[in-house]
């Protein structure tokens, strides 16, 4: 029923929505106002998910004691149990009660609940992967050129760049570099430090599309 899908939207917000912070295990860290739609008879016929101030920070750090969203561990869970501490964006030593691998299965449950196909599916999870990937990055000096630097680890960038849909070598140089201009273009290698900005910047950035994707499905099936 439109009841049962409206409750099972739930565990998908929390999975993209929360994380653990120093009070509370699985806190909101985004603003929802939710519009239920009634027929002349008092049934639910629709529901509308609005949301706002996502704490888009958290992607990148994460204070000590707390976790960055759910969904990250979980996919790194199931996904990469042994490299999931690695990843630069969840390597925070926080304990946690959450169950990641259960919480997934429900996560997938509540998608196929609400009728999201398989493949949608698929690229959601794939460009939150791509996010975590993105902040395994690091940036070393390219000693062919003059004050540049490269991506580090080639093989990691190899990695993202697919999750993301783009070309690695276009990645690579929207991180690494600043270009100003139409006709003539002037390109400003960036240092180490602020590729890493352009990074967490970036990563932000998409995980803000990622979340607003996710309420966008939602409320398709809603009224469907």
């Amino acid at each position: 029923t439109l009841e049962q899908m409206i409750l099972r939207s739930n565990p998908i917000t929390e999975a993209f929505g929360n994380a653990k912070t120093l009070r509370n295990e699985n806190s909101s860290r985004f603003g929802k106002w939710t519009n239920l739609f009634f027929s002349s008879t008092d049934s639910i016929i629709g529901s509308e998910i609005q949301h706002y101030l996502l704490e888009k920070s958290r992607v990148a750090t994460q204070t000590c004691g707390e976790r960055n969203y759910h969904c990250f561990y979980q996919l790194a869970e199931c996904f990469d149990p042994a490299k999931g501490d690695k990843h630069n964006y969840i390597s925070t030593s926080a304990t946690c009660r959450v169950d990641d691998v259960a919480d997934y299965d429900e996560l997938l449950s509540c998608l196929t609940a609400l009728k999201v196909e398989k493949s949608i599916q698929q690229a959601l999870f794939e460009a939150t992967t791509g996010v975590l990937f993105l902040g395994d990055l690091e940036f070393d000096e390219d000693t062919t050129k003059d004050a540049a630097f490269i991506v580090k680890k080639q093989i990691l960038l190899k990695k993202c760049a697919p999750l993301l849909k783009c070309d690695a070598v276009a990645l690579e140089e929207s991180l690494i570099a600043r270009t100003i201009g139409a006709r003539s273009v002037v390109r400003t290698p960036l240092s180490a430090a602020r590729a890493r900005d352009a990074r967490d910047a970036f990563a932000k950035a998409l995980y803000q599309a990622i979340f607003d994707f996710v309420i966008y499905i939602i409320n398709e099936s809603l009224n469907d």
